[in-house]
């Protein structure tokens, strides 16, 4: 690292053990600051800045150091391998300082610390941020160099002007010890001029590395957060809330630090319950083996749908005059296949929770306009949503989405078989049948129904496959249950007295903000006069008159706004 020789005022190369105890100077940059190749030249005492330069190394002497740092004229910013490794070292530089000086020029001489301080420009910058935190020993001057206190002095105040705990201050308890948002909302309200900034001024908060490439812009900030996912499994990195305008891009990963201004109080999951894998892939954030991934249907809702969900952090709050721990959740919309996108704000869980059984999934990154969600998933086959049709269970789980109630239909592998046990309420009699998604040999989707009641041994073998968590293909069908082969989409049942028969057969649509073709399942249910009923020796398609519930008005594409 370069130092000033603080009797010369001339620049001065050290590496490793051998660089010698310094002073560090803190500041915010002001008009005419001194470079590192300007230093040198006889001009460089006529710029503003020079001043600065001045009295660090005078304050250094005094305090009987030899050499001081000072960003200004200590990194040869013309060379972007040097700029990088200032950058990355910073902290640490600022860490092992012997003194560190605060240099506020708007702090005008003879106010009151409490309520100058607050008013300084060096509270609001984002390269300051940790300059106040990593000194052991930092020292406050005004705009003419006169001395206020120390950090330890004015603790308290600090610690209200910036939300940051006086133990990280005082250095009792180091930045890893808080939760990413936590350590996050310490930036939300600071700048910098360079977009870029806001991510590498962080760097060393927490204790991660990166290339400088300037020009990236709000792409700084997303590395930043890849990196951080790279070193630890704290959720909390997904805590932040910022209102999605509908137009506005949708990303698993935060704009800026300023959407973790209201993280304060967030703390992290308890590891000895939730301890979650993930990592960035090419497809996205890939969780393995997580078994928290839930869906609730809120309180007080009629249409009692039902959003996905995982934990990311919780917070204490006081409720009927108890302190209680509140879990805060990421809401998830399920695009495809084990696929799925941030959808949201964050939300507490003041509804009925129930669990996915779906461990490993993705969660894309990838930064779109909310608006083009159809375009990123497979066909659909959406399962109507009324009263007197309830969705019992389903296989895949992979390929359901119980928020819009449908199948994700594989594109090019028809072998897949797609599930869903149901009841059917008609009159007075609820009647349970499984629904196949199925294709024929001509490739147009179909339905396979059968009575779950009748053929008890083929339901409890297509959905035992969910339970120990494989695929169910067809050509399983073929070798153990070969009767679901010969089901069509009619079948007959019979429940208090009465006889029945159910279909189910597919409409198909296509949405117009895509070319994949959008599915749904028609259910017609139609009871049978007695003469029919003796007539009938097996199950038979009929028209249904005028009975039926579920449409292809219930068209996936009117859904998803």
């Amino acid at each position: 690292m370069w130092l000033v020789n603080s009797s010369t005022l001339q620049l001065e190369y050290f590496v490793g053990s051998n660089t010698p105890s310094y002073a560090i100077l803190s500041h915010t940059w002001e008009d005419e600051e001194v470079t590192f190749q300007e230093l040198a030249q006889p001009s460089a005492v006529s710029k503003k800045g020079y001043l600065k330069i001045k009295e660090t190394c005078l304050k250094a002497r005094r305090h009987g150091l030899r050499y001081a740092w000072i960003d200004t004229c200590c990194i040869d910013k013309s060379s972007s391998a040097e700029l990088t490794e200032s950058i990355n070292s910073m902290f640490r530089w600022y860490k092992n300082a012997e003194e560190c000086y605060a240099f506020l020029s708007d702090f005008r001489s003879g106010a009151s610390a409490e309520d100058g301080l607050a008013a300084c420009r060096w509270f609001t910058r984002g390269w300051t941020l940790q300059e106040l935190i990593a000194p052991t020993r930092l020292r406050f001057y005004d705009q003419r160099w006169s001395f206020l206190g120390t950090k330890k002095d004015f603790s308290r105040t600090i610690s209200s002007i910036t939300n940051i705990n006086e133990d990280v201050l005082l250095g009792r308890k180091q930045p890893k010890a808080y939760s990413v948002a936590i350590r996050m909302s310490w930036a939300a309200h600071r700048k910098t001029t360079r977009t870029e900034d806001l991510a590498y001024c962080l760097l060393g908060i927490f204790d991660v590395t990166m290339p400088m490439i300037y020009g990236e812009e709000l792409k700084a900030f997303h590395r930043l957060q890849e990196e951080i996912i790279r070193h630890s499994n704290d959720l909390t990195v997904f805590a932040w809330d910022q209102k999605q305008e509908e137009r506005s891009p949708v990303s698993l990963f935060a704009l800026s630090p300023a959407a973790f201004a209201e993280c304060n109080d967030i703390l992290r999951l308890d590891r000895a319950k939730i301890d979650p894998v993930f990592a960035i892939t090419n497809k996205g954030l890939r969780f393995d083996n997580f078994k928290f991934l839930n869906y609730f249907i809120p309180e007080n809702n009629g249409s009692k749908i039902a959003s996905y969900i995982i934990p990311v952090g919780r917070r204490n709050v006081r409720k009927l005059g108890l302190d209680t721990m509140e879990e805060i959740t990421m809401q998830l919309r399920k695009i495809g296949p084990n696929l799925f996108i941030r959808n949201g704000s964050l939300c507490a869980i003041p509804g009925s929770v129930l669990h996915v059984q779906l461990h490993s999934f993705y969660i894309q990154t990838t930064i779109f306009n909310s608006q083009d969600f159809q375009t990123l998933s497979a066909w659909r086959c959406q399962f109507p949503r009324q009263d007197n049709l309830q969705i019992l269970a389903i296989i895949p789980e992979s390929h359901w989405d119980e928020t819009d109630r449908l199948f994700f239909l594989p594109l090019d592998d028809h072998s897949l078989v797609l599930a869903a046990l149901c009841a059917v309420t008609w009159e007075d009699s609820k009647i349970d049948v499984v629904v196949c998604i199925d294709f024929d040999p001509d490739n147009v989707i179909i339905c396979r129904i059968f009575n779950a009641a009748e053929y008890d041994r083929e339901l409890s073998w297509l959905f035992q496959y969910q339970r120990l968590g494989y695929d169910v293909t067809w050509d399983d069908v073929k070798a153990d249950a070969p009767r679901i082969l010969n089901f069509t989409n009619t079948v007959g049942v019979s429940a208090d007295g009465a006889r029945f028969t159910i279909s189910a057969s597919i409409n198909g649509l296509v949405s117009s903000l895509s070319d994949l073709e959008i599915y749904s399942v028609n259910f017609e249910v139609e009871t049978l006069t007695r003469a029919e009923q003796e007539s009938v020796q097996r199950p038979r398609h009929r028209k249904a008159q005028d009975n039926s519930f579920g449409s292809a008005g219930n068209d996936l594409s009117l859904r998803w706004n």
